[in-house]
């Protein structure tokens, strides 16, 4: 892509340097200015189709849950407590830090300091053990043996409920509760 000395832009190579190359920042530009030249400039209709496919893409507000945050007083504590209940790797300090789970998902772990160094005033109000985390596992009662040996404190022993899960609850230290669950079958319901 080259930009003419009136401003337009002219498509030198092909789509994929629009997408792959520095060019592409430019391009965001002009297309975000003046959606309807971008066709006059290229005069070519296959490329037409491919640059409304391309703004599109763009333009469309998408949203994926990928995390979430807890906020402590103690962080490494806290992170090891999620990597023994996990069975994860975690990284960080006691500013910060992250555990990796299965999928593209993570937890993060922040000491409520950090977080008023990011956002000062954005941990006002906030209170500890108001969050409920839940994870499938394949067997809750295999689990429940595994974390006995692990001295947790369990809230909720493993109980088959009628909407179809059995489930176990346990507490880390700041008071948020971690629902241990598998999905049952109708026959197991009793």
């Amino acid at each position: 892509m080259k930009q003419w000395n009136d401003g337009k832009f002219e498509i030198v190579d092909n789509i994929k340097a629009l997408i792959f190359d520095e060019s592409y920042l430019i391009a965001k530009n002009f297309i975000a200015r003046d959606y309807n030249d971008l066709f006059s400039i290229s005069g070519r209709p296959s490329l037409r189709i491919q640059f409304t496919i391309i703004l599109k893409e763009r333009r469309q507000i998408t949203m994926k849950f990928t995390g979430l945050c807890l906020i402590t007083e103690d962080v490494i504590s806290l992170m090891e407590f999620y990597k023994n209940i996990l069975q994860v790797e975690g990284v960080g300090d006691e500013i910060a830090a992250r555990l990796r789970v299965k999928g593209d998902y993570h937890i993060d772990i922040c000491s409520k300091q950090g977080m008023e160094n990011l956002a000062p005033g954005s941990t006002s109000g906030i209170g500890h053990g108001g969050c409920t985390i839940e994870i499938e596992v394949n067997n809750v009662d295999e689990e429940y043996e595994r974390l006995k040996k692990l001295n947790v404190k369990f809230i909720k022993l493993p109980e088959t409920y009628p909407w179809g899960r059995r489930s176990l609850w346990i507490q880390d230290m700041d008071g948020n509760i971690v629902n241990i669950y598998t999905n049952v079958s109708s026959d197991m319901i009793k």
